[in-house]
């Protein structure tokens, strides 16, 4: 648990949730690197899923050409599960494991049918994921204009019944279980496991205020963490006048921490 502490000096008083700009080095998010060999791919497939779901699953790549069928069985298994390697076409670390009902409505990945279901389909995807459109499964890039969604660790949940957009958003920066390709064949729930990074400004400048008291962040600069350290700051967000500075999650690290 965090804990953030007041510091009484003469003639001061010190808040440290929001602090002046520190030099700060962070990673920023590799493209994922090729697959090249058998094992390689089935070391990556398991990293999708818990161990008690990954290390009996079946491993089937994918094809090389899609309109030439399905690609080749890596490893057999023996629980119904079947897990796949990194998508290559898209630009992250995204393996997954799939249970034996989302195999049957779905296949080995969404199409423009659904077969008749009768139970939930689960699939892991705990390495996260990166989709060109949260609307349109056959988007194959993302709309012009906009970059590509990426989300955190998750599960997908199919439904046999249609999904109620009432119920569960279709706001993928919500933080909580939100509908993927609504009202598509390919729809299903994502349920996030992990923390959902702060994604647009928008997010980024409210996860930065909930650092300290209102009557600090309202009017307080918020700076954004620099996509690589080397070409300088981040981005000022906003604009402040009481000589604060506040800056948003930390994305090199595990947990929740504006300041």
């Amino acid at each position: 648990m965090k804990r953030f502490y007041l510091l009484a000096l003469p003639g001061m008083l010190v808040l440290t949730a929001c602090q002046p700009v520190q030099p700060h080095t962070i990673d920023t998010q590799p493209m994922a690197a090729p697959l090249l060999t058998a094992a390689d791919k089935i070391t990556n497939a398991m990293t999708a899923a818990p161990s008690s779901v990954a290390a009996d699953a079946a491993v089937r790549d994918w094809p090389i050409d899609a309109t030439l069928g399905e690609a080749k069985e890596l490893r057999p298994g023996t629980n119904g599960w079947v897990c796949r390697p990194d998508d290559p076409s898209s630009p992250t670390d995204d393996p997954r494991c799939l249970d034996a009902n989302w195999l049957n409505v779905f296949g080995l990945d969404f199409g423009p049918e659904r077969e008749a279901q009768s139970n939930i389909g689960i699939s892991y995807m705990l390495m996260g994921d990166s989709v060109a459109d949260n609307d349109d499964p056959s988007a194959l890039v993302p709309p012009a204009g906009q970059e590509w969604q990426l989300d955190p660790p998750h599960l997908m949940v199919a439904s046999p019944r249609p999904l109620d957009p009432a119920l569960y958003t279709t706001d993928h920066h919500s933080g909580g279980p939100f509908i993927m390709f609504g009202g598509t064949p390919a729809e299903h729930i994502m349920v996030p496991v992990a923390n959902v990074p702060a994604q647009d400004a928008a997010d980024k400048i409210a996860n930065a205020m909930s650092a300290a008291p209102m009557i600090i962040a309202q009017d307080a600069t918020i700076i954004d963490w620099p996509i690589d350290p080397t070409l300088g700051e981040g981005k000022v967000l906003r604009a402040g006048t009481n000589g604060w500075v506040c800056r948003p999650d930390d994305p090199s690290s595990p947990t929740d921490d504006p300041r």
